[in-house]
């Protein structure tokens, strides 16, 4: 069941030329943690501004629980939507405890108890910490005061604008394990923003990618990683090998070799002209592998090695990667034969 129905909304600023969110539609199901990701400037923002009654279509409209939020001409008061919002910055107030930033955001002030408080703060991991300010507290405890105060008024929905960014990465990682246990704990959907893959693929159970202003795909994490929709998807979620190739009597014509059609492809959906990707992981050597290559380099990371490779007799100059596990070693020029299991490849037509 859908919570948030969000249908071919647009809005373009006046000082803009192109919409900077075109014609969108997505609806966020009840009680699911939904990320919205993309590079800077994709619309992300404002998109979850416009659901917070910050900005308004200028065309489409937004429904919460079937009741109309916003269309062009007409919308609902941030105050009076009951959604409960995170921001980049936190923005808690300085001059207020942590006890009082978690509570002044419910209306009813009857309801501002010291019971609904320490409510919080022990489910937030805050316990004892009520009375300070918070110039008094670490950034990951900030963070979570920001989280309660926005849980507080007890919201079936929540939005998260980069809530993480000013974390360091032990602190963020431990938060978002955090944030996840306590969204679910209190039946709260969630509508996060990021940049970030890593938070995504930790935090929600779907995963909108969005760019220049139009969403490009929607799927659980595994499905965007393993089958994604184009080359700008592929590389989104990680390192990825897209093969120019060409439709050519039933096979891929490629820099590589001749690839047959994978049987799991519709084959009257593909293109002449596109790229299968794959991920450099799934590249397998073996004396028996199917194509013939040559090393040019290797690349250490860490707790693995990048090896860019050409393959062998090609008129093309085009270089692929696969990825191997320290201790293996692999000089410039070594020729190597490899594979990559069918099942590993995705057709893009871009």
């Amino acid at each position: 069941m859908s919570i948030l129905e969000i249908s071919n909304i647009s809005l373009t600023y006046p000082a803009m030329d192109s919409p900077a969110v075109n014609n969108i539609s997505l609806n966020i199901e009840k009680n699911e943690i939904h990320a919205l990701v993309g590079e800077s400037g994709c619309g992300k923002s404002t998109t979850i501004r416009m659901i917070a009654g910050l900005e308004n279509p200028t065309s489409g409209e937004i429904k919460y629980n079937g009741q109309l939020l916003n269309r062009a001409g007409y919308s609902v008061p941030p105050e009076k939507r009951n959604i409960g919002m995170v921001f980049q910055d936190n923005s808690l107030f300085p001059h207020l405890t942590v006890k009082e930033n978690i509570l002044f955001g419910i209306k009813d002030k009857t309801q501002r108890t010291e019971e609904k408080s320490e409510y919080f703060l022990n489910l937030t991991g805050l316990n004892g910490l009520g009375e300070r300010y918070p110039h008094e507290i670490s950034g990951g405890q900030v963070q979570r005061v920001a989280l309660s105060r926005a849980l507080a008024p007890e919201p079936e929905l929540i939005l998260m604008d980069e809530p993480f960014n000013n974390l360091d990465i032990r602190i963020k990682m431990n938060m978002l394990e955090e944030v996840g246990k306590i969204l679910n704990k209190t039946n709260t959907t969630c509508l996060l923003i990021t940049h970030e893959k890593s938070e995504a693929f930790i935090l929600a159970d779907r995963i909108t990618v969005m760019r220049e202003g139009t969403l490009l795909q929607t799927a659980k994490p595994p499905e965007l990683y393993k089958s994604p929709v184009d080359t700008y998807v592929a590389e989104f979620f990680g390192r990825a090998n897209h093969i120019p190739v060409k439709l050519n009597n039933g096979m891929f014509e490629t820099a590589m070799g001749m690839i047959n059609v994978p049987s799991a492809f519709e084959k009257n959906t593909l293109s002449e002209l596109g790229f299968l990707v794959h991920r450099p992981w799934d590249v397998k050597i073996s004396k028996d592998g199917d194509f013939e290559i040559e090393i040019v380099n290797s690349y250490f990371f860490g707790d693995y090695q990048e090896v860019r490779f050409k393959p062998i007799n090609s008129e093309s100059d085009v270089q692929f990667k696969f990825f191997t596990h320290i201790g293996e070693y692999f000089a410039p020029g070594t020729k190597l034969r490899v594979s990559i299991p069918a099942e590993r490849l995705t057709f893009c037509s871009s």
